[in-house]
């Protein structure tokens, strides 16, 4: 089995070894991410969410037990576009527009580290981590 970039780097923070099958969504592997997301991602950012016009600021994951549905609607955000207050699936965020400084564990150029916090919600995206109906 190959992995892609992407592919890797969910199996590291689920815990995968290398040739194994990455798990379906499911409430253990969100926990895992959500933990993951809560520790290397900082808020608030600026961010393209599905459906609206313009940007939406974006302050904080939903702790688990706020989420409803998870295994099916995923991990949720809350933020707001303009005055009105948003708690949607971290799924509608299609593109983050402004990048915050992000905790990692390694060092990073600061250009590494303003990638970092797109790179990881389009990962989550791309793979399932948001929505297990995609």
């Amino acid at each position: 089995m190959s992995w892609d970039e992407e592919e890797r780097r969910v199996a590291e923070i689920l815990g995968v070894k290398k040739g194994e099958v990455l798990p379906d969504v499911s409430r253990k592997t969100l926990r895992t991410y959500h933990a993951y997301l809560q520790a290397n991602l900082a808020f608030p950012f600026k961010a393209k969410v599905e459906d609206l016009d313009g940007d939406a600021t974006i302050h904080s994951l939903f702790a688990l037990k706020e989420c409803p549905e998870l295994p099916f609607y995923g991990l949720f955000v809350r933020g707001h576009h303009g005055r009105r207050l948003l708690e949607i699936p971290l799924v509608e965020i299609y593109e983050v527009r402004s990048k915050a400084k992000n905790n990692q564990l390694n060092e990073a150029s600061p250009q590494q580290a303003a990638g970092y916090q797109e790179e990881n919600l389009l990962m989550m995206r791309n793979h399932g981590f948001s929505n297990s109906s995609l």
